[in-house]
């Protein structure tokens, strides 16, 4: 065909992405091409201008400036956990230019692309240097059947926990880290417990998010400040007396990062399953931590 006669000329990505695995710093590399129009490309050989791919470029550049800096995360991956950042990508256009005109001209096929990274705020080896690469516990919760204000709530404040950095020596304070529980901060009306009645307010739900972060604390062997059960047994907290309401300024969740390094908290949901859960991760474990099953005496 006519097209196979036609130059061909292709825009590479390749940037290394640190990955902490096993409490290694391993280096990933992202690859990407990127095709330039043939037609394009001999226009622009011909008239060694590269007004002719000004409209291919933009549309890759912009691709490739999506991408922003975000903080190193957790995943599991098969049976391990494997933290990854993400840095943000500049292109430095006139250098890649520069370097696309010289391809032109010497009517070689592929160019990198000159890029400039930002790297996040909390990156893997952040990770690695701060001694947070272990696994160290989950708390999990069913919200199952809870209306939708419920669900709502339960997700604006498990995102404001979610990527909590919790330092050595430092207390965990639940209405301090949450703020006000507001319509205008995002919440929105629901039933809550108020003494022996029900009553509307905004952040119905929130206990949920306060009892699968005790959860987690509890699960990690943390020094607990401040706990206290609800004044009636909700279904949506059980195991029965495994939970931790919050009311401020008077009821709270207060617990101590006792171990030897910071904690990292993430915070994730399954709105088909109606799970909450919080995974901890920090210094391998001085303590062996067991939790009974509750004993109901009335």
């Amino acid at each position: 065909s006519a097209n196979d006669s036609l130059p061909k000329l292709s825009l590479r990505v390749t940037v290394p992405e640190p990955v902490l695995r096993e409490g290694k710093l391993e280096r990933d590399y992202i690859n990407q091409s990127f095709e330039l129009d043939p037609e394009q490309v001999k226009l622009a050989r011909d008239t060694q201008s590269l007004e002719p791919l000004k409209p291919d470029l933009e549309r890759i550049y912009s691709q490739l400036e999506v991408r922003t800096p975000q903080n190193a995360r957790f995943k599991k991956e098969g049976e391990e956990w494997v933290a990854k950042g993400q840095t943000g990508w500049t292109v430095n256009r006139a250098s890649t230019e520069k370097r696309l005109l010289e391809a032109l001209e010497n009517q070689t096929g592929r160019v990198s692309v000159d890029l400039s990274l930002t790297a996040p705020e909390r990156s893997a080896r952040d990770l690695l240097e701060a001694k947070v690469f272990t696994y160290l516990t989950t708390g999990e919760s069913s919200f199952l059947g809870s209306p939708d204000f419920r669900v709502h709530n339960i997700r604006v404040g498990s995102s404001k926990l979610d990527g909590l950095w919790l330092e050595r020596g430092q207390d965990f304070n639940f209405n301090k880290l949450i703020g006000r529980i507001s319509q205008e901060r995002g919440f929105l009306p629901g039933y809550v417990i108020s003494g022996t009645n029900l009553t509307l307010e905004d952040g119905g739900g929130i206990c949920q998010v306060s009892t699968t972060v005790f959860r987690a604390a509890y699960g990690a062997g943390l020094r607990i400040l401040e706990r206290r059960a609800h004044s009636h047994a909700v279904a949506y907290y059980d195991p029965v007396g495994f939970e931790a309401t919050v009311y401020a300024p008077n009821l709270n969740l207060r617990f101590r990062n006792d171990t030897s390094a910071p904690i990292l908290i993430q915070a994730s949901w399954d709105l088909k399953a109606q799970t909450l859960r919080f995974d901890f991760f920090g210094t391998t474990p001085d303590r062996t931590v067991a939790v009974s099953n509750p004993v109901i005496s009335k």
